[in-house]
């Protein structure tokens, strides 16, 4: 029976701790946007109406239909580096339009209205 039961060294304990710290290293030393946050915010919605928003630390994102507002939330932290204060979201259905005789459908869409800390500039109209 002696042969089947084996001893642990303290070589194989030593090997398997600095395993673990290079894979946490990995981990910490990762760098730049989650594919999940860059699927969640798809664009900045630029428009007259937005733009007077920027003013109130408010910006406008269409997003994706299946996100909830934590998502957003954390999406947007991971990206712009700002934890907002409060994330509203909108429904919006597609259109019918026609294509000469055929009957057609846009498709749906969301978007969130972010209201950022007092203080807080971002600038994503980026004018002259």
């Amino acid at each position: 029976m002696a042969l089947l039961k084996k001893k642990k060294t303290e070589g194989a304990v030593e090997k398997t701790t600095k395993v673990k710290k290079t894979a946490a290293a990995k981990k910490s030393d990762k760098k730049g946007i989650s594919k999940k946050a860059s699927l969640v915010l798809m664009r900045p919605k630029v428009t007259e109406k937005t733009a007077q928003f920027s003013d109130k630390n408010v910006m406008v994102f269409e997003v994706s239909p299946s996100a909830s507002k934590i998502e957003i939330k954390q999406a947007f932290h991971e990206i712009y580096g700002i934890t907002p204060l409060h994330v509203n979201t909108s429904n919006s259905t597609g259109k019918v339009v026609r294509f000469g005789r055929t009957l057609g459908k846009r498709k749906n869409s969301k978007k969130a209205v972010i209201t950022l800390p007092k203080n807080t500039k971002l600038d994503i109209f980026g004018g002259k």
